[in-house]
C-alpha cells in the first residue's frame, strides 16, 4: 500500500510567516497555482482514494489537484495541522522571541519534548498519534493500493519523523511537496520530497 502525502498550497498567512494551526485560512492565488502543479504531478499516478484535512486550505488543494479524476474527497479532522492554541496568528519571529530556546527544544528536542504544548494547544505526541492512527486505520482496511492524503506542514513533518526518527523535526516542508510512504507488511519505505522545491512557512 502506498500513501502519497502532501502539504496544501500557499496561504496569505504562509506568505507572511504566521502560525496557522487549526485556524481555517484559505489558499491565496499563488497557492491555487501550486495546487495546479500538484495536479500535473499526479496525472499519471493511479490514485484510488483521496483523504483531506477538513481545513479549507488542504481541502481546496486536494480538489484542484484531483478535479479531473472521478474520486470523491473525504475530509477528516484526523489530518488537521496541530492545534497551536494561543500562539495561532502570531508571526513566527514573535513566537521565536517569546519562547526563545524552548522553541528549539520543542521542535528538535526528541521524545522529552513530546508532552509539551503551547497554551491551549495539542502536544507533539497527541498530533503524531492522531495522524498515525488514521494511517494505520486505512492500512488495516486495505481497500486501496494507492491513497493520497492532503495535510499540513507540521502534520507531514510529524509523519516523516514517526517513520524516520533520526530525521530532524525541522526538515523543510514547502507548500505542495509530496512524500511517498510505502508499506509491504510491516516493512515501510519513505521517499521524497517530490514535486516542489520552494520554501515557505511551516504549517
Amino acid at each position: 500500500m502506498e500513501f502519497y502525502i502532501f502539504r496544501h498550497g500557499q496561504t496569505d498567512w504562509n506568505k507572511v510567516k504566521k502560525v496557522q494551526g487549526k485556524t481555517d485560512i484559505p489558499l491565496n492565488n499563488f497557492g491555487r497555482k501550486e495546487a495546479l502543479a500538484l495536479k500535473d504531478y499526479f496525472k499519471n499516478i493511479n490514485i484510488e482514494a483521496v483523504y483531506s484535512s477538513d481545513l479549507q486550505r488542504a481541502h481546496e488543494t486536494a480538489k484542484i489537484a484531483f478535479d479531473s479524476k472521478e474520486i470523491a474527497i473525504e475530509t477528516t479532522s484526523s489530518l488537521r495541522e496541530a492545534d497551536f492554541g494561543e500562539v495561532e496568528g502570531m508571526l513566527l519571529n514573535d513566537l521565536l522571541e517569546k519562547f526563545s530556546t524552548k522553541f528549539w527544544d520543542i521542535h528538535i528536542g526528541g521524545e522529552e519534548a513530546d508532552d509539551f504544548s503551547y497554551p491551549g494547544g495539542e502536544s507533539r505526541k497527541e498530533v503524531r498519534e492522531r495522524l498515525i492512527s488514521f494511517i494505520d486505520k486505512l492500512r488495516g482496511e486495505a481497500k486501496f493500493k494507492q491513497v493520497a492524503l492532503s495535510t499540513h506542514g507540521g502534520a507531514l513533518r510529524s509523519i516523516i519523523h514517526h517513520y524516520l526518527p533520526n530525521e530532524s523535526e525541522l526538515v523543510k516542508i514547502p507548500n505542495c511537496v509530496v512524500y511517498r510512504v510505502s508499506f509491504k507488511g510491516e516493512e515501510f519505505k519513505v521517499e521524497g520530497p517530490f514535486n516542489n522545491e520552494d520554501d515557505s512557512c511551516y504549517n
